[in-house]
């Protein structure tokens, strides 16, 4: 049985909402002998995005799924600095178990940044910008520390910016180059690319580099919402509007974004019948909610995002054409994953970083084969594909290397039918790749400027790709 410890003496409730806890900075969670949320202070509303007499009483599992309070609960052993992430800021936690009478009767969790713990200061400043490509955020911002995105009631903001978009290859500088130059204007972007490509991370980016960076940037997936429901969730609703309505009406997601940023995500979606009310804001720059007869000024930069070929959709007639030019003053085109090969690598070494703190484990990387497999995938699901499948793996690997072994079966397969296939396309590819290299080199009798310039490609590019085929320079 678990000894006792100053900590877990004495069981302690939070009726009262206790000063005490409120006033500690730190995060502090506790929860009985059920799981159910006995405190949950100051620090732990602002870090979770809800008020404490909405967690007290709940099972914990529900309002912060991955405390690990309740292993410590069954096991009665304690955790002690147990790393996490918390958006982009980096927290060391305790856990302990609560015992009375030497029965368990609750567990308690304290989590301070990394940033106060000096030992960390390093490692604090590897993981602060660590991001998940392609994760949705909704509604959330930084608080006025710059910490974890949180709910204040007045705005939201996004948690990401042009540091989190991981890549050196030539079209990711390029982009990042677009994103520093057109964030700051106040023109609308249509972001085109593949599912899986990072078009919201690249939005939240926009967002941040521009004028609007501390206010509301508000998000909506214009495919995820019935069509009968978008009007007022874009425009809002007076009260008596419809049958169930709030009362005093509620305000749409373009009044929330007044002075800040609108992301309409998946607009290829929007049906035509919007998409003539949507054309109206954008041009009058005002809103009428549903149900009302007077407009409301808004002041809101647009940006609008799909992996629909919204030309072609044009020209079907499925997509109005002047709603088309009103939101593609400016185009990003976001490269897949197959096109910027050069970063994977990187993304690799992110992935890994990241599921290390959220398993807990210490996997130092993929072995040679898993790399060359990789190297040859044309990864249609593009970044959240390889994000999904190294969290996939995870869950299976057992040593400190992701094997061929914890990858999903088409890719086990498809490593076979590259073997057996030489007219497979990336080794095609590769073949091609090479005996330009080579040509190239030998042209320049082995100057590696002059073999850059011939082949267009930047000088650590090559370099790596010498490597990468074992090329000697003659």
């Amino acid at each position: 049985m678990p000894q006792e410890n100053n900590i877990s003496k004495t069981f302690i409730t939070d009726t009262d909402n206790s000063p005490i806890f409120n006033s500690v900075h730190n995060i502090f969670i506790a929860i009985d002998a059920r799981g159910r949320i006995t405190i949950f202070n100051t620090a732990c509303e602002e870090a979770f995005n809800i008020a404490s007499e909405n967690a007290v009483g709940r099972l914990v599992t529900e309002v912060v799924p991955y405390t690990g309070l309740i292993k410590v609960l069954k096991t009665g052993k304690s955790h002690i600095g147990r790393k996490f992430l918390l958006g982009n800021t980096l927290y060391i936690a305790n856990r302990t178990p609560i015992v009375r009478k030497g029965a368990i009767v609750g567990a308690v969790g304290v989590a301070q940044e990394a940033s106060e713990i000096q030992q960390l200061a390093e490692e604090r400043d590897y993981y602060k910008h660590i991001a998940l490509a392609g994760q949705t955020i909704v509604q959330q911002g930084f608080d006025k520390n710059n910490h974890h995105p949180c709910y204040r009631g007045k705005q939201f903001n996004c948690r990401y910016n042009i540091k989190n978009l991981i890549g050196c290859s030539d079209q990711m500088e390029e982009l990042k180059h677009l994103i520093r130059k057109v964030g700051k204007g106040p023109s609308s972007i249509l972001i085109t690319g593949e599912s899986g490509t990072g078009k919201e991370l690249v939005a939240q980016a926009l967002h941040t580099q521009s004028a609007r960076g501390k206010r509301a940037f508000i998000r909506v997936n214009c495919a995820a919402v019935p069509e009968n429901l978008l009007e007022s969730e874009l425009f809002g609703y007076r009260e008596g509007a419809f049958t169930g309505s709030r009362k005093g009406g509620q305000k749409g997601k373009f009044e929330l974004a007044h002075g800040g940023t609108i992301l309409l995500d998946e607009i290829g979606d929007m049906p035509l019948s919007m998409q003539a009310k949507l054309l109206r804001v954008l041009q009058e720059k005002e809103v009428q909610r549903l149900g009302d007869s007077k407009t409301i000024p808004i002041d809101v930069r647009v940006i609008a995002s799909t992996n629909q070929d919204v030309i072609k959709m044009v020209n079907s007639g499925t997509f109005r054409q002047d709603l088309y030019y009103r939101i593609n003053v400016i185009n990003l085109c976001l490269p897949t994953l197959r096109e910027r090969l050069d970063d994977l690598d990187l993304l690799v070494d992110h992935f890994i970083n990241k599921f290390n703190i959220e398993f807990e484990l210490e996997i130092k990387g993929v072995t040679e084969e898993v790399w060359n497999l990789f190297a040859a995938y044309g990864w249609p699901g593009n970044v959240r594909e390889l994000e999904n499948m190294i969290e996939r793996a995870f869950n299976l690997v057992e040593g400190n290397y992701i094997e061929i072994k914890h990858l999903p079966n088409y890719m086990q397969k498809n490593k076979g039918e590259t073997k057996r296939d030489n007219n497979h396309l990336p080794v095609l590819v590769e073949e091609v790749e090479k005996r330009a290299l080579t040509r190239a080199l030998s042209n320049s009798n082995g100057n590696k400027a002059r073999a850059t310039k011939e082949l267009g490609i930047s000088r650590a590019w090559l370099y790596k790709k010498l490597k990468y085929y074992n090329i000697q320079i003659p």
